[in-house]
């Protein structure tokens, strides 16, 4: 069998594992899985994790490790984003992932987005604005084929924001005039000017993608360099934020770990296009987990 490595990206919002290999010159997916964990579920006003979202946690960290262990992968290598970091009992998380066989490592917000930039230009060419939209946070990064030249993490993202603004379903016009006004305002702490095509990665991105084509289930070779245009964004989002819970789950196919807050992602990503002047965005299949993946390859 041919090397294998498996990563978990333990987020603020989902729990993703994925499995790669090399196949001659070329790392390529064995498998990949995703469960919506939340993680962050109350740590903006806590500042700790709750019990509820620990054990949602572990439950899909230790079925993740089974199926690895399955696939052959020797060795796991377990990150944790913005939720994992900011909790204030952090280590009750680590501790009870380590007694099923996990070393879970928080990183650093600016590790995150290296981790999404490497992944988002692997297999592409040319200068790249990525940007990862998350639950707890935003990365952005940017360079070219010889690696990032920037990178910033911004405290905003799209469970935070539903929690914090108590969005409603349907959201009103007064809340997502306010959203809106909250995202300008995280912005304020990127650069103003970055002249590189903007490429998203993970789950906000993908579901734009998925939501674009119409799509019932999720098909990574159909989402992945899908181009999304900020029109096609924007009546995403006027469409959706008008739906209940139930109607965004049942017509729009949006799962219920995510229909309350992907409107939320959404005026990341336009709020994004807005700030840095571009017309369209490209969407990877791919994210930290990803970047962790390509890091233990030699």
């Amino acid at each position: 069998m041919s090397q294998r490595v498996a990563t978990i990206d333990l987020g603020s919002n989902s729990c993703v594992l994925l499995v790669l290999e090399r196949a001659e010159d070329r790392i390529v997916r064995v498998t990949s899985e995703l469960a919506l964990t939340r993680l962050s579920q109350g740590l903006d006003a806590s500042g700790a994790l709750s019990p509820e979202a620990m054990d949602r946690s572990l439950q899909a960290l230790s079925e993740f490790a089974a199926k690895a262990r399955e696939l052959g992968v020797l060795s796991i290598h377990a990150v944790g984003t913005a939720a994992l970091r900011e909790a204030t009992n952090q280590e009750v998380m680590i501790k009870a992932a380590q007694d099923f066989g996990i070393d879970l490592r928080p990183i650093t917000g600016l590790e995150e987005a290296s981790l999404s930039f490497a992944a988002a230009q692997y297999g592409s060419s040319g200068p790249c604005l990525m940007i990862d939209v998350g639950g707890a946070s935003t990365e952005l990064a940017w360079g070219g084929d010889q690696g990032f030249e920037g990178r910033v993490s911004l405290k905003c993202g799209s469970v935070r924001l539903a929690e914090r603004l108590k969005l409603d379903a349907p959201m009103g016009d007064d809340q997502c005039a306010e959203l809106f006004a909250v995202c300008r305002q995280a912005f304020e702490e990127a650069p103003k000017t970055i002249d590189a095509p903007l490429v998203a990665v993970a789950g906000t991105a993908t579901t734009a993608a998925q939501v674009y084509l119409g799509l019932s289930g999720y098909d990574p070779d159909l989402l992945d360099q899908l181009t999304l245009g900020g029109d096609a964004l924007r009546a995403m989002f006027n469409e959706l934020r008008r739906c209940s819970l139930q109607e965004r789950m049942k017509e729009w196919y949006l799962p219920q770990g995510r229909a309350d807050v992907f409107p939320a992602g959404l005026a990341l990503l336009i709020t994004a296009l807005d700030v840095y002047g571009q017309e369209q965005l490209i969407v990877r299949d791919r994210g930290v987990a990803w970047g962790e993946g390509l890091r233990h390859f030699t």
